[in-house]
C-alpha cells in the first residue's frame, strides 16, 4: 500500500476483488475478524474508500458484509446463502451484487460465489438503465473466467467461461475486472468464446475494440502464488501472463475516452504490463476500393445518388486534376478518373447510375484522349472539355468558371502536394486554384487575380513557390516544412471555417483519392487531414483536437494506400 499510494497520490479508491481474508473460518462457524483486523490495519484502508466484493473465502457467514457498506445492493441477485445455493427468497449472507457510478463509469461488482450468469445479467441491466449516460462499463467479480494457474480447468471456472462471457458481451461491457488464480492475466479483446483484435493488441493499445477485456490479478498482499499450468504455452486467450512470485497491483486510469490498466510488480515498481482501450464516439467509413478509379466512385457513392453533372480528371497525371475541386463543389458534382486513352469500366458504370446528363473534362486530349470523350457521347452524356495550352493555362481556364472567387489560392504545377492540401478549403471557400511554375505567374493569371480583386495565397514554401510572385501580388505564404505541415497549416488558419463534425483522412505520397475527396468535403465543409506513413505527432494532435464533436471519419482509399494500422495509432 505504501508504494502504491506513493506513485499514486492522487488516486480516488482502492477496489478489492475477493479473498479479503483466507483461514474460512466461517465455514466452521468461527470468526475471520483477526484477518478483518490486519486487513483494516494500514492507515491507507482507514481513510480512503475500498471497493470489496467477496470471495470464495467469504462465501460463507456475515463477516465480509459486516465489514463493507456496499451502495446500490441488490435484494435479489448476486445471492450466496449458507446453504451452498443462490435464493431468490433469502437475502444472503455474504453480499450481494452492488453498483456505483464514479465520473463517467459505471462499476458493477458481482458476488460470483452466485454461479447463475442469468442473475448478474438482470442485475446489470438494471444497473445500465438506470444510468444510461455512463461512458464505460466495468464489472467485478472474484472467480476469473480467463486465467492461467491453478484454478484455470477448475469445473466451477470452465462453467462460467461457458456462460458469462455471452452475459458482458451483450450487455457491452468493457472490462471485467477479477483474481482467484493468484497469478497476472491480460486476455485479448474476447467476442463469441474467441480472441479479436489480436494484431492491436501486440501493441498494448486498442481504439473501438470488438468485445471484453478480462484482467486477473495476482496476489497484492503476496500471501500465496500459483504455478502457470503452462507457462511456455499460451491458451487462446492469453495475450500476457506472468508468475514472478512478487507482490503486484494494478493502477486504472479512466479518462473520457481512453481504459488504461498497468500493473505494477513492488520489489522494483517496473510495470509489467499495460493496456489502453480508446474509445472514440465517431465512426469509421472506408471509402477505398481495388485501385484509385474504384475508390472515387465509393467516394461519389458516398454523397451522390444522382448528379447533373461530373468532372472528368485523369486518374494517371496530376497537372490539370488538381484545380478541379472548386469547379465542381460549385456545380455540385463529383470528380471521378479515368485513364488518359479509355473510360474506366468503373467510372462509365457510375455515371450511368448517377444518370449524368453532362461531363466536364478538365485538360487537354493529351491528357484525356478524344476516344473517352467519343465514349462518352455514346452514352448519351453530354461533354464539355475546360483545357489550356499546358497546365497553367488549364488552370486559368477552371478559374475563369467560378463565379466571384474572393480568393485564390497559387501552388506549385510541379508537384501535387500543396494542390492536395488546399483542395478541399479551396472547394469548400469556391475558391480557384492556379499553378505557377515556381518562378513567375502568367499574364493571364495575374489579370484574372486582379479583374476579380481576388485576395492571393501562396502555398507552399519558397522552394516550390519563391517570394518574386509573394511581392508582386502581395500575397500571404501558407506553407510548413513539408507537405503535412503545410496541409495542418493550412486547417489551422482556415480552421473557423471548417466543420468538424466529418473528417477526410487520406494519403500524402498521391494525389487521387484526397482529390475526389476533395470536392466531397467541399460539399460538407470538411477538412482533409493529410497521412505519412511516419504517424507524425504533429497530425495525431491535430486530430485529437478536432474530434470532440466528431460523427464520422472517412477514410479515403483501400487498405494499400492508408492502412487500418496508421489510422488506429492516429486515433488512438
Amino acid at each position: 500500500m505504501n508504494k502504491a499510494t506513493n506513485k499514486f497520490s492522487n488516486f480516488s479508491f482502492i477496489m478489492s476483488v475477493g479473498d479479503q481474508v483466507n483461514n474460512g473460518s466461517e465455514l466452521n462457524e468461527q470468526s475471520n475478524e483477526l484477518e478483518y483486523d490486519e486487513f483494516f490495519k494500514p492507515d491507507h484502508l482507514k481513510n480512503m474508500p475500498v471497493a470489496a466484493i467477496p470471495g470464495n473465502h467469504e462465501s460463507y457467514g456475515s463477516g465480509h458484509i459486516t465489514h463493507f457498506n456496499p451502495p446500490n445492493m441488490s435484494d435479489k441477485y448476486g445471492i450466496f446463502t449458507d446453504n451452498g445455493y443462490e435464493s431468490d427468497k433469502s437475502s444472503g449472507t455474504t453480499g450481494n451484487d452492488y453498483y456505483y457510478v464514479y465520473g463517467n463509469t459505471l462499476f458493477m461488482m458481482l458476488n460470483s460465489n452466485d454461479i447463475n450468469a442469468q442473475d448478474h445479467k438482470a442485475f446489470m441491466q438494471e444497473a445500465i438503465d438506470a444510468n444510461p449516460n455512463v461512458k464505460w462499463k466495468i464489472a467485478a467479480m472474484h472467480h476469473s473466467i480467463y486465467s492461467s494457474a491453478n484454478h484455470e480447468t477448475d469445473e466451477d471456472i470452465a462453467a462460467r467461461r461457458v456462460t458469462h462471457p455471452e452475459v458482458f458481451e451483450d450487455l457491452g461491457i468493457d472490462v471485467v475486472l477479477a483474481g482467484h488464480d493468484h497469478s497476472y492475466t491480460r486476455s485479448y479483446q474476447m467476442s463469441a468464446g474467441e480472441a479479436v483484435n489480436v494484431e492491436d493488441a501486440k501493441d498494448g493499445k486498442v481504439t473501438n475494440p470488438k468485445g471484453v477485456l478480462y484482467i486477473s490479478t495476482n496476489s497484492a498482499s503476496g500471501s500465496k502464488y500459483y504455478e502457470l499450468q503452462q507457462p511456455d504455452v499460451n491458451n487462446y486467450y492469453e495475450a500476457k501472463k506472468e508468475q514472478d512470485h512478487v507482490p503486484t497491483f494494478s493502477d486504472v486510469s479512466i479518462k473520457n475516452n481512453s481504459f488504461t490498466i498497468t500493473t505494477y510488480r513492488t520489489d522494483t515498481m517496473e510495470a509489467i504490463d499495460t493496456y489502453t482501450i480508446n474509445k472514440q464516439n465517431f465512426k469509421q467509413v472506408r471509402l477505398g476500393g481495388s485501385n484509385r478509379y474504384e475508390t472515387s466512385v465509393k467516394i461519389s457513392q458516398s454523397k451522390w445518388t444522382n448528379a447533373d453533372s461530373a468532372v472528368l480528371v485523369s486518374g494517371e497525371t496530376f497537372a490539370d486534376a488538381i484545380s478541379a475541386a472548386p469547379f465542381a463543389k460549385q456545380i455540385n458534382a463529383p470528380i471521378l478518373l479515368t485513364s488518359n486513352n479509355s473510360l474506366d469500366k468503373n467510372t462509365e458504370a457510375e455515371l450511368s447510375r448517377l444518370k449524368v446528363k453532362k461531363v466536364y473534362i478538365i485538360g487537354g486530349t493529351g491528357v484525356i484522349s478524344s476516344s473517352v470523350e467519343n465514349v462518352l457521347k455514346t452514352m448519351g452524356i453530354n461533354t464539355e472539355r475546360i483545357s489550356g495550352s499546358d497546365r497553367y493555362a488549364t488552370s486559368l481556364a477552371v478559374a475563369k468558371q467560378i463565379s466571384s472567387p474572393g480568393q485564390v489560392f497559387i501552388v506549385s504545377g510541379k508537384g501535387f502536394a500543396d494542390g492536395i492540401s488546399i483542395s478541399s478549403y479551396a472547394a469548400l471557400s469556391e475558391s480557384p486554384i492556379l499553378l505557377t511554375d515556381g518562378s513567375q505567374l502568367s499574364d493571364g493569371a495575374l489579370q484574372y487575380i486582379k479583374d476579380h480583386k481576388s485576395t492571393p495565397y501562396i502555398i507552399g514554401g519558397i522552394g516550390v513557390v519563391n517570394d518574386s510572385i509573394v511581392k508582386n501580388l502581395g500575397a500571404e505564404r501558407i506553407s510548413g516544412p513539408d507537405r503535412y505541415a503545410t496541409n495542418l497549416a493550412i486547417l489551422n488558419k482556415f480552421d473557423d471555417k471548417y466543420n468538424l463534425s466529418n473528417i477526410y483522412l487520406a494519403s500524402g505520397s498521391e494525389f487521387a483519392d484526397a482529390l475526389c475527396g476533395s470536392a466531397t468535403a467541399g460539399e460538407e465543409n470538411a477538412p482533409v487531414v493529410l497521412l505519412d506513413k511516419n504517424n507524425s505527432s504533429d497530425i495525431k494532435n491535430y486530430i485529437k483536437s478536432k474530434t470532440a464533436n466528431t460523427n464520422q471519419i472517412d477514410i479515403l482509399g483501400g487498405e494499400g494506400v492508408v492502412s487500418q494500422d496508421i489510422i488506429n495509432q492516429i486515433l488512438q
